[in-house]
């Protein structure tokens, strides 16, 4: 179950951060340039896929602060 927050976390921090480095096509004032409207076509719709097995696995940097973060808990804890 701990282990599943973890990664939980992670993917939702990991798509914050996408998100708000994706800024390309943005105008000044928020909208995407399609229009007074606010509609999106289908074809501005982009899909991506994620294998977070292979992400978690192959990242030293999340599993590093994964070990620091386990160690404060623990820390906590007592």
């Amino acid at each position: 179950m701990k282990k599943l927050a973890k990664v939980l976390g992670f993917l939702g921090v990991a798509a914050i951060t996408l998100t708000s480095c994706n800024q390309q096509g943005q105008s000044s004032n928020g909208s995407t340039g399609s229009g007074a409207t606010g509609e999106v076509s289908i074809s501005d719709l982009k899909i991506a896929y994620v294998l977070t097995d292979s992400v978690i696995s192959k990242f030293d940097f999340y599993k590093e602060k994964s070990e620091e973060i386990t160690e404060k808990g623990k820390k906590i804890r007592k």
